[in-house]
């Protein structure tokens, strides 16, 4: 949640153990210009996973349900504070 520059999804990459990263962030135009940030660089072909990763992008808030999220293991807020201040905590947190 609040990965829209998708810095933080390029760090989780890296985590070998990981097989899904999902990234969702309200700002949708801020997605698809980030979006190439998140493409194979030179070193993951050099450098080859022990296990496939699956990197998925959503539109979406952290304040309504996503039933693609359902199955997600873990969650992190990142620079959404203000909107959780701005929004109802007990919405973010039945979402979350």
């Amino acid at each position: 949640m609040g990965c829209a520059e998708c810095q933080a999804l390029r760090i989780y990459r890296s985590v070998d153990s990981l097989q899904r990263i999902v990234g969702v962030d309200i700002d949708r135009h801020l997605l698809i210009d980030s979006l190439r940030r998140l493409s194979p660089g030179v070193s993951d072909y050099i450098f080859r996973r022990n296990m496939p990763l699956t990197v998925e992008v959503y539109n979406g808030s952290l304040s309504d349900y996503d039933k693609r999220l359902h199955s997600v293991d873990a969650v992190t807020l990142i620079e959404v504070l203000v909107f959780i201040l701005l929004l109802k905590f007990s919405l973010v947190v039945s979402t979350v």
